[in-house]
């Protein structure tokens, strides 16, 4: 965070926390966190849709419903684990960067797995949006914005 600068508000010029502006980067991430929980409810229910008709037998073909199965697992962590990110995010926790970049890290970790197994075309699409939410999570100015204001409780004289 070289070029970044935090500035402080006095007490006299802070407004109250429901009149703050939430700053653009908060927002972005948000939208962000939105479009990669979208993204994996569609592929849940293209999933669910793919693994119709299938029987018992076919859990433990390769490729079958088991494959299918940890498929509608993982993504269903993975979108619950976003979502508790973007509340975060919403509720300007202290810890909401983190969360976001521990999403990331799950997707892309999953985005892995399916690359090296199975090489599914949602891999590519899984890998290059959570690798764009990382480097957008990098970018100094974003990472001030997730700097939380100073209070007067926090002040100790």
């Amino acid at each position: 965070m070289a070029d970044a600068s935090v500035k402080y508000e006095s007490p006299e010029q802070r407004a109250d926390r429901a009149e703050r502006k939430r700053p653009w980067p908060l927002t972005a991430v948000s939208l962000l966190l939105l479009g990669q929980i979208a993204g994996y409810i569609i592929l849940i229910v293209w999933i669910a849709d793919e693994a119709q008709g299938m029987r018992l037998a076919d859990l433990f073909a390769p490729g079958g419903a088991a494959e299918l199965a940890v498929q509608l697992v993982a993504f269903g962590v993975l979108t619950l684990v976003a979502f508790f990110a973007l509340v975060t995010v919403i509720r300007r926790t202290r810890e909401a960067w983190h969360h976001v970049m521990f999403a990331q890290g799950l997707s892309l970790m999953f985005g892995l797995l399916l690359y090296f197994g199975p090489r599914l075309f949602y891999a590519y699409i899984i890998l290059a949006y959570a690798v764009f939410v990382v480097f957008y999570l990098m970018v100094p100015g974003v990472q001030v914005a997730f700097l939380p204001f100073e209070d007067e409780s926090d002040a100790s004289n």
